[in-house]
């Protein structure tokens, strides 16, 4: 049980990085899309330039977010996987999990 909840701890540590990069390129492609906004007349060979760093913003931002959610499916079967393995461990070491007694005991 411990080394399935040390597990999901890891998935969703993973997916919080994996947001936190998703966010700086969204981030830095919104700032790119202002920079362009405000220099109008750009030469040619730079607005190439913006426009090649904007596609590039995107596409790590996508990649970043289809990235996540499949840790996080990840991460939420791994907690159903501890769960299980609590409800078992909990079974197994219950007192009244074995040899249980009839309610009319004593005779």
């Amino acid at each position: 049980m411990i080394l399935a909840q040390q597990q999901a701890s890891d998935q969703w540590a993973y997916y919080q990085a994996k947001a936190a990069r998703e966010h700086f390129y969204r981030g830095q492609k919104m700032r790119l899309e202002l920079d362009l906004l405000e220099k109008e007349t750009l030469k040619p060979e730079i607005k190439q330039r913006y426009d090649d760093l904007l596609k590039q913003m995107a596409t790590q931002e996508e990649r970043y977010g289809k990235e996540r959610q499949d840790i996080e499916k990840e991460a939420r079967k791994l907690e159903q996987e501890r769960d299980i393995a609590a409800a078992k461990t909990h079974i197994l070491t219950s007192p009244r999990s074995c040899c249980r007694l009839p309610s009319s005991w004593p005779p």
